[in-house]
Order: structure tokens, then sequence, then C-alpha cells
């Protein structure tokens, strides 16, 4: 379960003197994978990304004034494609998402390694039933996949969307890697 994922619903960064860091993680089965992130707050996790380049472009876009580093969400990140991480203990920035979306994410998070729940069900779990169109919406907001574990959730006949770069074949290969056959 990941209890110890702490989504931050607040009113976003703390100190805006300390730097936002960029760190690459290369080779995955889903592409590169970038988390930026500043102090403790995760702010973003892009994922699918064909080379460092690549990388460099999608977030100079969103976040100008990043430098490359290492971070915690990196090395996080590192330990779960390595598969000696099934939780994440990080403190992703949804604040700036409407009251429904935060709690449709935070239930999100909460859906263990390797389990899949269906729209419907994490409709539920966020305490609206029968909004799962709108739970799609929430996960396609999603600024941190794999963190906030967006792959988990499938359609009640199938598997459902996904929004990264990649779509369905990126959603697949999550899935695969955490032994969820989907075929």
């Amino acid at each position: 379960m990941q209890a110890a994922l702490a989504v931050q619903a607040g009113k976003g960064i703390a100190n805006s003197m300390e730097k936002t860091i960029v760190d690459i993680i290369v080779r995955t089965p889903v592409g590169g994978v970038v988390a930026v992130s500043k102090g403790r707050d995760l702010l973003a996790v892009e994922i699918g990304l064909s080379s460092e380049g690549d990388a460099a472009r999608r977030i100079r876009k969103r976040f100008p004034d990043a430098v490359a580093g290492r971070n915690e969400a990196g090395r996080q990140l590192r330990e779960y494609f390595a598969g000696h991480r099934r939780e994440f203990s990080l403190k992703p920035s949804i604040g700036a998402l409407g009251a429904f979306y935060r709690r449709a994410l935070v239930a999100c998070a909460r859906i263990p390694f390797g389990r899949v729940v269906t729209y419907g069900e994490l409709a539920a779990a966020a305490g609206s039933f029968g909004a799962a169109r709108a739970v799609g919406t929430a996960l396609s907001l999603n600024p941190c996949p794999i963190v906030i574990p967006c792959h988990r959730v499938v359609g009640a006949a199938g598997i459902g969307g996904f929004s990264a770069p990649g779509g369905l074949g990126t959603k697949r290969a999550l899935l695969d890697f955490e032994g969820i056959t989907t075929r």
C-alpha cells in the first residue's frame, strides 16, 4: 500500500529560493523518465522520453529555470525500475487542482504495486460513486505518473486509456513491469 505517499494539497512551493532540480533517468521500460522537484515537493514526472535532448526540451518549456542534478524522486524512481521499490515516499504537488481531482489522485496513490482498480472503483474510493469519467479526466491531469500510479486504473471492460506519451503501449509496459497481464 502506498500509505507513505504524502500528497500536497497546500498552497504550493514553500521556499521559492530553492532550485528546481531535474533528474533524468535514461533507461526504463517506458523510455526516458524525468523527475522535477523543488525542495521536498515533486513538481512533475515526465515519461516516454526518447532522449536526453527530448527531456531537456520538454522540461525547459515548463520549468525554464530548472537545473540538472539528482533529486530524491529520481533516486526512488531508479529503485522502482531496478525492482527494489514498490511504494514512494514523495510529496507530489497537486494543490492547484480542484477538490475532486485531488481526491481522485490521492485515492489513486493508494493503489498497491501489482494491483489494478477500475475507473468506477477509484471514483467510489474518491467519494464520488458513478464519476468514472471524471476520474479519467483527473488521471489525465496527473503531474506525477508512476508515483501517482494512474497506469493501475483500467476500464471495466478493458485496459482503458492513457494520456502519457506512448499511450496504451506505455500503460501496458508499466503494467507488464509490475507483473499485471493486460493482453
